[in-house]
């Protein structure tokens, strides 16, 4: 689904309300001409996907797998290890669209101190998220073989 948040939302926020727009503009409305609220609408529209595009997807990672003793993290086309003793935290925002997996290092990386990616979608457990368990319990336990 990252593809999709990343590569089809936007294109869709915005290519949308400009079509409307220009449909509206070339479009003969009569002698009063178009209402200013109907311009306002598609303007609105591609603020506001502008606006949940920048604070839900466009900080997420394309894919991050796991690889044993460390994370596999890729995005935009580069691949970077991730150790397990790397990382001091891991939180997941799960009422977010798309859920927000994000792992915060000690040592920053490519793409800085902060990893933010949207896990597989867990049908079952909405809220507690068996993965993020897990990658918690063996962040620590490589933060205490360290």
């Amino acid at each position: 689904m990252t593809l999709y948040y990343k590569r089809v939302f936007p294109v869709l926020c915005f290519v949308f309300p400009a079509l409307v727009l220009a449909i509206m503009f070339f479009a003969d409305w009569g002698p009063q001409g178009m209402p200013v609220v109907a311009w306002a609408v598609p303007l609105l529209v591609g603020a506001v996907g502008y606006l949940i595009f920048t604070l839900l997807a466009s900080d997420l990672v394309d894919e991050v797998w796991d690889n044993g003793a460390d994370l596999l993290v890729v995005n935009d086309g580069h691949v970077e290890p991730i150790a397990l003793a790397n990382i001091a935290d891991v939180s997941y925002m799960w009422f977010a669209n798309p859920k927000r997996l994000t792992l915060t290092l000690d040592k920053p990386g490519r793409w800085g101190k902060v990893l933010v990616f949207s896990p597989a979608v867990n049908l079952r457990n909405f809220i507690d998220y068996p993965l993020v368990d897990e990658l918690r319990r063996r962040v620590e336990a490589a933060h205490k073989a360290d």
